[in-house]
């Protein structure tokens, strides 16, 4: 697999995750270089656990969902050290999260990953479908992505992603 490849893939578990859980997609590039999945998400993280787990799925999917695309068993969260610290960072806003005494990002990672993982398996057609197109693509605007996602997820015209249906 080629790095672009994989770095399709990273931006793609975001974008995935952002757009499944009601964010506004802005924009998604897989360049080697400027490598970023970026929306806005229309509500507030506050402290509602739920949208704080969204929050944590969000940054953590990316690299589960490069590792899973790698053929990699176990994802080693020494690899993402900025990803992490980042999404650390945001957590201590607000006192949202705080970092149990002792505890480093390995730690983070063992006790949060595991929803992330379980996003990322049921939505990996929707993941790799996006990191396919965005690897030949390079580039896409947040509409582009949106249309795509709603294209291939078969959602009913006007449906939104992170609404059940039947």
């Amino acid at each position: 697999m080629t790095f672009l490849l994989e770095v399709a893939y990273h931006e793609s578990g975001h974008a995935v995750s952002a757009w499944k859980h009601s964010a506004i997609l802005t924009g998604l590039i897989a360049d080697g270089y400027n490598n970023e999945s970026r929306h806005k998400h229309p509500g507030n993280y506050g402290h509602d656990p739920e949208r704080i787990q969204e929050l944590i799925d969000f940054h953590l999917v990316g690299p589960i969902a490069e590792a899973k695309a790698s053929g990699e068993l176990f994802v080693s969260p020494e690899l993402y050290e900025d990803e992490i610290d980042n999404l650390l960072k945001m957590l201590a806003v607000g006192n949202r999260f705080k970092m149990p005494t002792g505890w480093d990002q390995a730690d983070f990672w063992a006790a949060h990953s595991a929803p992330a993982h379980v996003f990322c398996a049921m939505h990996w057609g929707l993941i790799e479908g996006l990191a396919q197109k965005l690897h030949k693509q390079v580039r896409m605007t947040g509409q582009q992505t949106a249309k795509f996602l709603e294209d291939i997820s078969g959602l009913p015209a006007g449906a939104k992603p992170w609404q059940e249906h039947q």
